[in-house]
């Protein structure tokens, strides 16, 4: 069973992926917890030197929060490959399972893992896998994108409804069409 720490470590890796930090309102959204909730187990975080900022500032990884994210990440990256390699699951499916499915502690199954999938270098979604990086400044959010326009999307944090169809998968991206959010 996954730890509260690590839901909260990747919802923070994953939501600084675009502002270099997240705000309580918009962790506790992601994770579907009261903002109060959120506000104590960052304070924990803070105190064990995982995150930086706190109730009123954005939250953010630590060098040391940092390390250990992209531990957990790498891992439920190599499980979304997996998923998306050998099962025919919605891709929202893919993450949730690939989630659950990384809750392992072995590095031999983790290099076992890497070594049969050929050691990937991105997901299905475009995320890095071997050295998944805290923030992209390249990315945009799929709310900044008007409707009626065509994108590529390289990260799937948020909403299911956000994503009205998939149109094509080209090259390992997936081009969609989007409701207004």
């Amino acid at each position: 069973m996954r730890s509260i720490e690590d839901n909260y470590l990747r919802a923070i890796f994953e939501g600084s992926y675009l502002k270099k930090g997240i705000s309580n309102k918009q962790l506790s959204e992601l994770l579907k917890i009261t903002p109060a909730s959120t506000t104590e187990f960052t304070q924990k975080l803070h105190k064990q030197g995982l995150v930086d900022g706190g109730k009123y500032k954005k939250v953010s990884l630590s060098e040391k929060g940092q390390q250990k994210a992209q531990k957990i990440m790498h891992k439920f990256r190599l499980c979304e490959v997996l998923l998306e390699k050998n099962f025919d699951l919605p891709l929202a499916e893919v993450v949730q399972q690939a989630w659950l499915l990384a809750d392992f502690s072995s590095e031999t199954l983790l290099h076992e893992l890497n070594e049969k999938l050929g050691k990937p270098e991105k997901t299905f979604f475009g995320a890095e896998v071997q050295e998944p990086k805290v923030f992209n400044p390249d990315l945009k959010m799929l709310s900044s994108v008007k409707p009626g326009n065509v994108v590529i999307l390289r990260e799937y944090l948020g909403s299911k409804n956000m994503v009205i169809r998939v149109v094509l998968v080209r090259n390992n991206s997936i081009f969609c069409k989007i409701k207004k959010a």
